[in-house]
């Protein structure tokens, strides 16, 4: 690599990783600030981002409320996850900026409070139809309008890249998550009408609706990550503070608490916990 030349994510990394292993003395330690920067990169790659000079604050944003892979299945992360990847990212930056390699501030964002609520704000009702609207100018079987339908329905990043056409009902108007929290959830009438056009080109049962059956479930979340963030910068809602890739299921999970209750909104989105589906939605409760 020359002085003025353009470093790539995979030479960042290399770089970044060298660093760390000659600057961590306990392995253990080493191991975390490595692994993080080698997600990064993965992270950075789905996005298509080569150059490391490409990197945006918004990407690092989506990267550190990423949902984390446990137990075979992706689940969202706590404000106190999100604010350890954040450190780690400043590390990764850090070591950037001692080179020359980087030339501005970390663009992690502000700091994250720790062991507060999710950092994804649930969408408004005006702000869900402007999402529909920036996707219904496409062909019905894009995979884009798929994502929201299944977003609408309150399945999380993994659940939306399992979904197959087989765990569709339009008569019954449902789909059926089967990961780690499985339930049946009511489409959309939206979403209906999206499924059924597209129905009408005959999708085999086995075949997924939001990424190829032949990408694993933690590749197709990822992917599915990233697609809805780009919808939601189409929607002219990317740089709305706090509206993620998750914002439009905790958008309509929001709407079924006021119209149901916390349990009902709970099961929506397939969560154990009623005091991080209130925190999600930024309900206020208490036990009577």
């Amino acid at each position: 690599m020359l002085i003025g030349e353009r470093v790539t994510v995979s030479e960042a990394l290399a770089i970044v990783c060298a660093h760390f292993a000659a600057q961590y003395l306990k392995p253990a330690t080493e191991r975390k600030y490595r692994q993080n920067a080698e997600r990064f990169a993965r992270h950075l790659e789905a996005y298509g981002i080569e150059f490391i000079d490409e990197v945006t604050e918004q990407v690092v944003l989506d990267f550190l409320w990423s949902g984390r892979w446990r137990h075979g299945s992706i689940i969202d992360v706590s404000a106190t996850t999100a604010s350890t990847c954040r450190s780690m990212t400043i590390a990764f930056f850090n070591v950037l900026i001692s080179l020359g390699v980087w030339e501005h501030l970390p663009p992690v964002g502000p700091a994250i409070q720790r062991d507060c609520a999710d950092g994804s704000v649930p969408l408004t009702g005006e702000q869900l139809l402007r999402v529909e609207q920036a996707v219904s100018g496409s062909l019905f079987t894009d995979r884009a309008s798929f994502l929201v339908v299944l977003s609408q329905a309150g399945g999380d990043a993994g659940e939306l890249a399992a979904t197959t056409w087989g765990d569709i009902n339009l008569r019954n108007g449902t789909v059926t998550f089967n990961l780690d929290s499985p339930r049946t959830n009511p489409l959309t009438p939206w979403g209906i009408e999206v499924l059924s056009a597209a129905s009408r080109n005959g999708f085999e049962p086995q075949q997924r609706l939001c990424v190829h059956n032949t990408t694993s479930i933690r590749r197709g979340a990822q992917s599915v990550t990233v697609g809805l963030s780009n919808l939601l910068r189409d929607a002219g809602l990317g740089r709305v503070p706090g509206v993620t890739a998750r914002s439009i299921r905790l958008g309509v999970a929001q709407q079924v608490l006021h119209t149901d209750g916390l349990e009902a909104a709970a099961r929506f989105l397939g969560s154990r916990s009623l005091d991080g589906t209130a925190s999600s939605l930024r309900y206020e409760w208490s036990v009577q």
